[in-house]
């Protein structure tokens, strides 16, 4: 997910009401009257949840973190994909209430007892769950409709569907919605906060420096803030800026107009405010002489943004 990624607050209702009509939408059933049991859109349903699943052990192994706009719309996408089965669900027994479909299978390159341990492995956890009998592989070889079968009534096979969809994709994306919206609440104390979009500029740990940037910029509007922060962008790639209200840049650095001109003008607006981080510079220049050095880097900062009409915000991110 890409950082600072976020959904439109309108949005979210209407992606659950477009995910849920997509799943009762949706044909689970194809094939007429007569399905293959490992050809159904909800077998790729169940793949596609379980790769996602993997992304988010990898990302968790990784030590991921997203920030809250992030969990925010993760929330809504987990809770989308939980509607989208519940109305496939949906669509499946009520077809079924109006319909007789046969369940059988084919298969050009995996013979009956492949195909049996494979049925075993999905459907089993489900079988035991609803009491549900599964063929044995005499009764699963005679369901092969090349082989003359007119296969069986599908209802089984509806009802092990649906429980699995149920174990391994509704409960777990609404548990995982359910925490993601959790973690991506606004404190009590920033509701009614003001959001800032920061856009650091040649500019690496911000992350780290995230408290700090919050204090300064409470500070500085007076009240409670919702940052986001975006990934820092590296010289050479200014043409990529999106819209930041405050640009983030280290004291460290001297202002030229081959890189921040640039990157000024590559913004679809000016930001209201260029933050500048002393800590760096602090760090490298100490003593007497640092102080006159900080002075002077302030001042220069100062009349190359005072003449494009830029206010400045000069604070040591470390000690907030």
């Amino acid at each position: 997910m890409k950082p600072g990624l976020a959904l439109p607050r309108a949005a979210g209702p209407l992606l659950l009401v477009a995910a849920f009509a997509a799943g009762c939408a949706l044909d689970a059933l194809p094939g007429g009257q007569r399905i293959n049991l490992f050809a159904p859109p909800l077998l790729a349903m169940l793949a596609w949840n379980l790769g996602v699943y993997a992304l988010l052990l990898g990302a968790a192994l990784r030590r991921r973190r997203l920030t809250a706009p992030q969990q925010r719309l993760a929330a809504w996408l987990h809770a989308a994909a939980a509607l989208l089965a519940c109305g496939a669900v949906l669509s499946m027994y009520a077809r079924g209430s109006f319909f007789e479909f046969r369940a059988g299978w084919d298969s050009t390159f995996f013979d009956a007892p492949a195909l049996h341990r494979f049925m075993q492995g999905l459907f089993g956890p489900a079988a035991l769950l609803g009491g549900i009998t599964l063929p044995t592989l005499d009764e699963f070889a005679a369901l092969r409709f090349s082989a003359g079968a007119g296969g069986e009534r599908a209802a089984r096979w509806i009802h092990l569907y649906a429980i699995t969809l149920a174990a391994l994709v509704i409960v777990p994306r609404t548990l995982l919605a359910l925490a993601a919206a959790r973690a991506g609440a606004v404190p009590a104390a920033q509701v009614g906060a003001r959001s800032m979009q920061v856009l650091p500029y040649s500019y690496q740990g911000a992350e780290a420096l995230r408290a700090g940037l919050q204090a300064a910029l409470e500070r500085h509007a007076g009240g409670p803030v919702e940052l986001r922060l975006a990934p820092s962008l590296a010289q050479g790639d200014e043409a990529r800026a999106g819209a930041a209200e405050v640009l983030l840049l280290p004291l460290t650095a001297t202002p030229e107009a081959e890189t921040h001109g640039a990157l000024l003008a590559a913004l679809p607006a000016p930001p209201a405010l260029v933050l500048l981080d002393e800590s760096a510079f602090r760090r490298r220049f100490g003593g007497p002489d640092g102080a006159r050095r900080l002075e002077e880097r302030r001042a220069l900062w100062q009349t190359w943004l005072a003449a494009r009409q830029l206010p400045a915000l000069f604070v040591d991110l470390s000690a907030p």
